[in-house]
C-alpha cells in the first residue's frame, strides 16, 4: 500500500498498520498524484515527476519539458498497437503535458484549455478526459486539441474523475454528476473487460480466494503484482472458478482480453 503525504511518498506493508517513508531520489517533500503502469510507479512531487526503480529501490527524476508549475494530476492511455502515453497536469495553471517515451522527455498538449488549472485526469481507452475551474474537457488526439464537454449550467471547478464500467463521474458544484460513457461514444472495447462479470472473493482473505469470471474469459491470462508492481505469478484462467493462495500483503490482479486490462486489489491480512 502506498501514501502520499506533505513528507512525501509513504510505504505500508502491513495493511496501513504501519508507515515507512520511501523517498530515497525524491527533491522536495510534498507528494500529490501517484499512478501505476502496468509494471511501473510514478508519483508527482512539486514540480517533477518521478519514476520508481524497483532495482536500486529508489526514485528517479522523469521531468524534462514539464513547466515549473505543481504536478497536480497524471494518468495514461494506450492505442491499439499497445503504445502508452502519460499525461501530467498542473494545478495552477493550464499546463498540460504528455510522454510517448515512459516519462524520459514531456510535451506540452493543451490546445483548447482556457488559462485556469487542472485538477483531475482521467484516461479510458486511447481517450483523456480533464477537469478544470469551468468543467470537463476531452481530447481524442493526444493532446493535440481538447474539447469542452461539461454541459453544466454554471462554470465551476470540476474534481475527482472517476468512472465505473458505463458512466464517468465528476464532482462539480458540491454535486456529484454522472455521464454515460455510450453519450461520450467510448466505446465497448475502451471501456475495458470490466462490464463482464470478475468477482474476487473472499477479499480481504487469509490467504486463500477465489477468482470468479465471465465464461468469455476462460483461457486468457491472469497476473499477480506487488504494490511495488513486481510479478509475484501468472497463471492460466481455465474455469470460471480459480482457487489461489497468496502471502499476507496487498496486490494488484490483472487480467487482459484483446489488449485490453482491468486490475482487482486483492488484500490478505
Amino acid at each position: 500500500m502506498l501514501l502520499q503525504l506533505i513528507k512525501g511518498v509513504y510505504v505500508s506493508s502491513d495493511n496501513g498498520s504501519s508507515w515507512n517513508q520511501h523517498n530515497s531520489g525524491i527533491v522536495g517533500l510534498v507528494a500529490e498524484p501517484l499512478l501505476v503502469v502496468e509494471n511501473d510507479l510514478f508519483v508527482g512531487v512539486n514540480q517533477k515527476v518521478y519514476k520508481y526503480d524497483i532495482t536500486n529501490q529508489n526514485w528517479i527524476s522523469k521531468s524534462n519539458g514539464i513547466p515549473n508549475n505543481t504536478v497536480g494530476s497524471l494518468t495514461y492511455i494506450k492505442d491499439n498497437l499497445q503504445k502508452i502515453t502519460l499525461f501530467e497536469a498542473t494545478v495552477n495553471t493550464n499546463d498540460v503535458t504528455n510522454s510517448i517515451n515512459n516519462g524520459d522527455n514531456w510535451t506540452v498538449v493543451k490546445s483548447g484549455l482556457p488559462s485556469v488549472g487542472v485538477y483531475s485526469l482521467l484516461g479510458i481507452g486511447t481517450e483523456v478526459f480533464l477537469g478544470n475551474e469551468y468543467g470537463v474537457y476531452k481530447t481524442t488526439n493526444q493532446g493535440l486539441n481538447w474539447v469542452d464537454i461539461s454541459g453544466f449550467s454554471n462554470s465551476s471547478p470540476a474534481k475527482f474523475l472517476s468512472k465505473s464500467s458505463t458512466d464517468l463521474y465528476v464532482i462539480q458544484e458540491a454535486k456529484l454528476w454522472k455521464k454515460s460513457l455510450n453519450s461520450l461514444n467510448v466505446s465497448e472495447a475502451e471501456k475495458g473487460i470490466e462490464n463482464q462479470l470478475i468477482k474476487v472473493y473472499p477479499n480481504p482473505s487469509s490467504g486463500n480466494f477465489n477468482i470468479e469470471i465471465d465464461e468469455n474469459l476462460i483461457g486468457l491470462k491472469a497476473t499477480i503484482y506487488n504494490f511495488l508492481g513486481q510479478k509475484v505469478k501468472d497463471f492460466d484462467i481455465k474455469t470460471t472458478i480459480t482457487n489461489q493462495y497468496l502471502n499476507k500483503g496487498i496486490y494488484l490482479l490483472e487480467i487482459e482480453k484483446e489488449g485490453i486490462k482491468t486490475t482487482k486489489k486483492l488484500i490478505v491480512n
